[in-house]
């Protein structure tokens, strides 16, 4: 057996399994398949030398003289095709690379790659035949234009080794950088020896064909290593991608819960306000009535004194008559303030009304002001500028959460006396809501955080960070959108776009409340 033809065997069975691993463990991507494509065809190259070198005539040699290349310049087009599936570049045929399409690249190349693999097979202008040298024993001959084709292929070489950087430099990920790195320094060293041995070299007399395939063979291990790395790659970044997923998760689901126990809290507040405003409602019911019969028994009285001149002779009787007048009257305007003040309860929780009906946002916002009657007291002034606007279909109870929110921050953000403006407007089919307030504003580094759950800027035990946030949630699911402008030491505005027809998307914020 000659000794020369075990590289080839050795090459020829390790391209083989390459190509076997690449399409088991390739996932069936395309470039595992290109990949095992080019080693197929690779080791097929390699086994036809094998047999080639283990020729002991020289008609057997010239019978397998021009087979190894049969298989060797289909592997040299699939390698090609192999670059351009891994840069990306068979996708984008119509980009120009050095002022050429790439397009008009491919396919001059594969006719090129393809009238080369005709003229070997069909004439002798490329190889030859076969000859006997010592003490490799018998290897090829070329013809007049083998040099020519070498050529060919060297430029070959050199585009690929191009495009390859030029994807490098452009690479935007780890694992397609750590890919293309791999075949870079493949092309540039390995395979370019491998191309000296099997070609400049035999043609120059120095018979080295039969070890040229060691090269070949490093270089698609190189290949297949690039693969299997990129794809681990893939993979760390997945698992780091569905780590931060997991974490950013777990924090909304923080949120959500959080923002659920503010919604338990506004459900709790609703049954406390059903049950005041029906507890005080019946004994004030019983107050009116009594007042009202009181109130026409004094006039009664009065007129059965008046004729029968009884109140003109006492007057301690008349006087005692007008201080009962007197506290009736005042009865009667504090079970007027004490009705207006359970109307104003039931109108902010929409109790008595259904869950999503047309409402006057302006009402809305002169309830809840109602409400907050007692904190506004004398220090602040309340500017209304109410444009014409449509009613708006909402869940008016948590529409009325985000009014009293946004009126209990501005509120809280004046210290001393101040202003805050209230306007509505209507914007084609959306509604406006501005309120403005004259405190001391938000900084810009805190504008993008105001909407997160847990932000606060009213420090520790004084707010929970979670009623813009809740404002954000309701807006949103009425398909809203709420912002905020504000300097420092002037104020803010927060402002409220609504459609005025929409049916609520998320009516978990809040809806209890309704």
């Amino acid at each position: 057996m000659n000794p020369y033809a075990v590289p080839s065997l050795v090459c020829g069975l390790f391209m083989l399994a390459l190509s076997l691993i690449s399409v088991l463990s390739g996932r069936r991507q395309t470039v595992n398949l290109v990949f095992a494509l080019f080693c197929l065809a690779l080791s097929l190259a390699a086994l036809a030398s094998f047999v080639f070198h283990l020729s002991s005539t020289l008609e057997q040699a010239r019978r397998w003289t021009k087979v190894p290349y049969a298989f060797a310049i289909p592997a040299a087009i699939l390698t090609f095709h192999y670059v351009l599936v891994l840069t990306g570049y068979i996708d984008q045929l119509d980009r120009k690379i050095w002022g050429l399409r790439l397009r008009h690249l491919v396919f001059g190349f594969y006719t090129y790659g393809l009238l080369i693999l005709i003229l070997t097979l069909t004439t002798d202008w490329i190889i030859a035949g076969a000859r006997f040298y010592r003490p490799t024993g018998y290897e090829h001959t070329y013809g007049a234009w083998f040099l020519e084709t070498a050529i060919g292929f060297t430029i070959l070489t050199v585009l690929v080794i191009g495009m390859l950087y030029k994807a490098y430099r452009q690479a935007d990920s780890g694992p397609q950088r750590i890919e293309l790195q791999y075949n870079l320094i493949a092309f540039s060293s390995i395979y370019v020896a491998a191309g000296i041995m099997t070609i400049y070299l035999p043609y120059f007399g120095v018979q080295t064909h039969s070890l040229s395939l060691i090269p070949f063979t490093l270089a698609a291990f190189i290949f297949y290593l690039a693969i299997v790395r990129a794809q681990f790659s893939e993979i760390d970044e997945l698992n780091r991608g569905l780590e931060h997923k997991v974490e950013l998760r777990t924090r909304e689901l923080r949120d959500a819960q959080a923002q659920l126990v503010q919604s338990e809290k506004m459900a709790a507040l609703g049954q406390l306000v059903a049950g005041i405003a029906h507890e005080v409602n019946n004994p004030l019911g019983s107050i009116n009535s009594n007042n009202d019969l009181l109130s026409r028994a004094v006039q009664k009285l009065r007129r059965e004194l008046g004729q029968s001149g009884a109140a003109q002779s006492s007057a301690p009787v008349t006087a005692l008559l007008g201080t009962l007048e007197e506290l009736s009257r005042v009865n009667r305007t504090a079970g007027q303030r004490i009705a207006g003040i359970v109307k104003s309860l039931k109108d902010f929780a929409k109790l008595d009304r259904a869950e999503v009906l047309q409402v006057d946002l302006r009402e809305s916002i002169d309830t809840v002001l109602a409400l907050l009657d007692h904190q506004l007291g004398d220090r602040f002034t309340i500017i209304k500028d109410y444009q014409p606007i449509p009613e708006v279909t909402c869940q008016a109870g948590q529409l009325n959460q985000v009014f009293m929110n946004l009126l209990l921050n501005a509120v809280q953000a004046i210290e001393g006396r101040g202003t805050i403006r209230i306007r509505t407007a209507a914007a084609g089919d959306r509604v406006r809501v501005e309120i403005n307030d004259s405190g001391r504003g938000i900084a810009p580094e805190n504008l993008g955080k105001i909407f997160s759950p847990g932000f606060t800027t009213k420090g520790v035990g004084v707010g929970t960070g979670l009623g813009l946030a809740i404002c954000y949630q309701i807006v949103s699911s009425h398909g809203g959108e709420i912002s905020v402008n504000s300097e420092v030491g002037i104020g803010s505005t927060f402002t409220l776009s609504l459609p005025a027809r929409y049916t609520p998307r998320d009516p978990k914020f809040g809806s209890s409340v309704g």
